[in-house]
């Protein structure tokens, strides 16, 4: 399952682009990959043009995948969302397509599951909410998938 929306949440001494996914059963996931490709309109000689970018992640490649994942494009002077303000992404035709690929261990297969988000499924200034507890004992974690979807707004 992904999150309903990306977030532009604060990282480290800047900001970066943050989608969260989770398995939807109890099943042994493992050798995740993501990727994540962004489409957008931009402006080249005058003229609108549709150009896609490969987006750097944090960490694309796990090996297990039992709790939730965060996908992380740190925004840096080389990411194509590089200065984009908030307005940004409301003015500008885009889109985010992301593919996850893992082995399932139940069913010994690979299993792809692809999404995507519009810029305007985009919230600008927000970051997400814990979605696992601990038991008293410290003992078990408890992934709650009902919080996949849950933020908070944030100044940047």
């Amino acid at each position: 399952m992904f999150s309903d929306t990306a977030l532009i949440a604060p990282y480290k001494d800047g900001t970066a682009l943050m989608l969260r996914l989770c398995p939807f059963k109890n099943v042994n996931l493992s050798d995740a990959e993501a990727r994540v490709t962004l489409g957008m309109h931009v402006e080249e000689n005058g003229q609108k043009v549709n150009k896609f970018f490969t987006l750097d992640l944090e960490l694309d490649k796990i090996n297990a995948l039992n709790l939730n994942w965060t996908l992380v494009h740190p925004i840096t002077p080389q990411s194509p969302l590089y200065q984009f303000a908030e307005n940004d992404f409301q003015e500008t035709v885009g889109e985010l397509i992301v593919f996850i690929k893992v082995f399932d261990d139940m069913f010994s297969t690979s299993v792809v599951k692809r999404a995507s988000y519009t810029f305007d499924e985009i919230v600008h200034g927000a970051r997400f909410l814990p979605m696992f507890s601990r038991d008293g004992y410290q003992r078990k974690t408890f992934l709650h998938i009902d919080k996949l979807h849950a933020f908070e707004k944030v100044t940047l």
